[in-house]
């Protein structure tokens, strides 16, 4: 009789504790390759993109501004030559990130895998298998909160083309010298450069590469289980507990699903909520046995865990915590017993919540 970790523990239960646990690390992975994207940005993009900006400037303001054809001659070409800048830097960020992308999909499908075998008792004969690198592939350029990823990439650089031409109009039509309009696009020092429309781009950048570690981990996640149907009959949504937690994710804290549903995170961007699976019991997988004896390390007994979701959490939470993950109203609408959970998170079909007015006069 093998005696392995964790007797106290259900096969489901282990590997979610597993899951959780390495949730934790994939959260610090994609802040930090969230910072080394704003790196390369830092360090290639922008400050081309400000060399060019403060030469056309002093040509342009050099030679006056009301000038007529040249100058507006010159002012396209400087929008061209930043747009350039953009489109090329963004370009080359889609293909680092994506690069990345399939080495972290190798990982997950490796943790998944290792996090499942572990999961059941050794003595058993249960063989679960990993993903090969088509499907790695597959799963890497699956879109991204409904799109591909170098679609939000060219996004981002036509954005900033935007916020970067608006800025430079507002500081021609107020007559600001080139270093004036150069700080409204490049930000103040002593701000820490957080108060220049560059800022914006930085933050949008970071979204995008926190989004699609997320959507690839999941992806792994879901293509593993499916990989291993005869073993795994679902998985169970888990969101991260804390303040910062959204509406959605909220609500969909602990549910379960099939291996083949399409509720998966990233539920918007930046969301940090992952999923587990939930294995079948013996008798599902076509073992002919009953469930091992407590001492041999728990029962595969195909039952979802029954732990800690984000509504019993916030239940034991101060009412300063419930109001600041909830908004103070809704929170106290939510303790009251006037809404229901699902009540309390229900959102409009732009993902936003629903107005608390609109939630009591129903």
């Amino acid at each position: 009789m093998t005696t392995l970790p964790d007797n106290n523990k259900t096969a489901n239960e282990r590997v979610m504790s597993r899951t959780i646990r390495h949730s934790v690390y994939l959260q610090r992975y994609a802040a930090g390759a969230s910072r080394d994207v704003i790196g390369f940005l830092e360090e290639f993009v922008f400050p081309d993109l400000l060399g060019k900006l403060q030469t056309r400037l002093d040509r342009i303001k050099a030679r006056g501004i009301d000038l007529g054809p040249w100058t507006t001659k010159r002012y396209q070409t400087m929008l061209g030559d930043l747009w350039t800048v953009l489109k090329d830097g963004t370009k080359e960020a889609n293909k680092l990130v994506k690069a990345d992308l399939v080495e972290l999909s190798k990982v997950e499908a490796d943790h998944v895998l290792r996090s499942l075998s572990g999961s059941v008792p050794a003595d058993l004969d249960v063989t679960f298998r990993g993903l090969d690198l088509r499907s790695v592939q597959t799963v890497v350029n699956q879109p991204i909160v409904g799109a591909p990823m170098k679609d939000w990439w060219a996004g981002l650089a036509e954005q900033t083309q935007r916020r970067v031409e608006q800025q430079i109009g507002i500081g021609m039509t107020q007559g600001e010298t080139s270093e004036q309009i150069m700080r409204r696009i490049r930000g103040t020092q002593a701000a820490g450069f957080t108060d220049g429309a560059l800022n914006v781009t930085r933050s949008q950048a970071a979204a995008i590469v926190k989004t699609a570690v997320n959507q690839v981990s999941t992806q792994t996640r879901r293509a593993t289980f499916q990989e291993n149907g005869d073993l795994v009959k679902g998985y169970r949504w888990l969101s991260t507990l804390d303040s910062n937690t959204t509406p959605i994710c909220r609500e969909r804290d602990g549910k379960v699903y099939s291996v083949d549903s399409n509720d998966l995170p990233p539920a918007h961007w930046n969301c940090r909520s992952t999923i587990t699976p939930i294995l079948k019991s013996f008798r599902e997988m076509g073992i002919d046995k009953d469930e091992l004896e407590p001492s041999t390390r728990a029962s595969v007994n195909g039952q979802v865990p029954a732990t800690t979701t984000y509504e019993t959490w916030l239940k034991d939470q101060p009412v300063s915590v419930q109001n600041d993950a909830l908004g103070t109203a809704r929170a106290k609408a939510w303790r009251a017993g006037d809404l229901t959970w699902s009540e309390v998170n229900a959102v409009n079909q732009l993902g936003r919540p629903i107005p608390l007015e609109d939630l009591l006069d129903d």
